[in-house]
Order: structure tokens, then sequence, then C-alpha cells
């Protein structure tokens, strides 16, 4: 962004996308019916329930949910699968869509921040929001031979997303935007450790 460097361009996988946009069909249906999916049936949630809200928060276009800190002059958005609401708080629960080859074994700790970031956008426009957040992991299991092919699904409690941790996250990334010189690579940059083994051509 500083040195005006382009990211390179990659090929995107289209079934992940059109994935997602099954997924949100799939809720917005039931959101409209006043129902849950089977999946969240038995648990403490209700479907968030303001459309308008949710189709901006959801679109790259429209704005996503974003937060504009004047103060320190940035602004920080993200884009949203859908949102539950604790009907024992009441609080707003983030919620995520994840595609996977199998059955998760662990959350990997970019979900976490990935969860806290939403936590801490809905926090900054005025809304309560749980400290737990949810994933909604999918995975193909078989196609039995016909049109239709078979997935797996799992639901993940994903503890303690914390807002505090996304500001000082936030902040270590603005000043690195308006430095003039890149930081070093941290210990554990699995980029360098793939360069290093000559494993990616710059």
């Amino acid at each position: 962004m500083v040195h005006k460097v382009k990211r390179p361009g990659g090929i995107f996988p289209g079934i992940l996308s059109a994935m997602d946009l099954v997924l949100k069909s799939r809720y917005d249906y039931f959101r409209k019916e006043g129902n849950l999916p089977t999946e969240l049936l038995e648990r403490n949630f209700k479907l968030f329930d303001d459309k308008l809200y949710l189709d901006q928060w959801r679109s790259f276009s429209d704005g996503g949910i974003r937060y504009n800190d004047k103060k320190d002059n940035f602004i920080f958005m993200g884009m949203i699968d859908d949102l539950l609401v604790d009907t024992n708080s009441g609080l707003l629960i983030p919620f995520d869509f994840k595609t996977a080859k199998a059955a998760p074994t662990e959350t990997h700790k970019s979900f976490r921040v990935q969860l806290a970031c939403y936590a801490y956008l809905l926090h900054k426009n005025g809304f309560q929001v749980s400290d737990y957040g949810l994933l909604s992991y999918h995975w193909p299991i078989s196609a039995n031979n016909s049109n239709n092919i078979e997935f797996g699904n799992e639901l993940v409690n994903v503890e303690n997303i914390r807002i505090d941790s996304v500001e000082k996250t936030i902040s270590n990334a603005v000043k690195v935007a308006r430095s003039a010189i890149a930081p070093s690579a941290g210990a554990d940059c699995q980029f360098c450790e793939y360069k290093n083994k000559g494993k990616i051509e710059l």
C-alpha cells in the first residue's frame, strides 16, 4: 500500500464462493420462515432477523460492516456470513461458514481472530456482542454414485474471543501501513520459512 506494490493475482476456487452463497441462501430461507436449521435446534440460538443490516454487512459493494475511526484516521471493515442471537442473554454471536476436507480437529487461530474482528466491528457499531463465536464446518462425504453430494456438518464454539486483542492488532497494522520501511519478518513467518527452504521463487 505504501510503496504502491500491486498484490499478485491468483485463481480463487469458485466452489468455495458457491458453497458460501448456498449456505447463506439456506439460512435466509429459515430466517424468512421464522424457523431454525436442523443443526441449530435444541440450542439457545435464534437467527439475527434484521435482513437489511445483514445484507449490507455481507456485501463488499455495500460497504460490509465497518468502523470509521476519525481520531486515528482509519477505516476497518469486514463481511460477515451470518449472525446468531443468544436467546438467554440477547447478545449477538458472530457466525461463520467454513468448508473443509474433513471434520475439524482444531480451530485455526486465524478463525478465532476473524470472529474477534466481527465482534469488534459489531461492538463499534453499537451492538452488544457475546464473548464467543460459532463456526459451521461443511465437508463433502460422498456422491453415492448420484447427482447429489452428501456433506458433513459440525458446529464449533470458539470461546473467549477478545475485542481488546483486535484493537492491539489494528494499532500495529496502522503503524506498519504508515511506516516508510517494512518491519522485519516475525520468527513464525511461514512465507519466510518456505522461502528459505527454496520452495518459493520471488
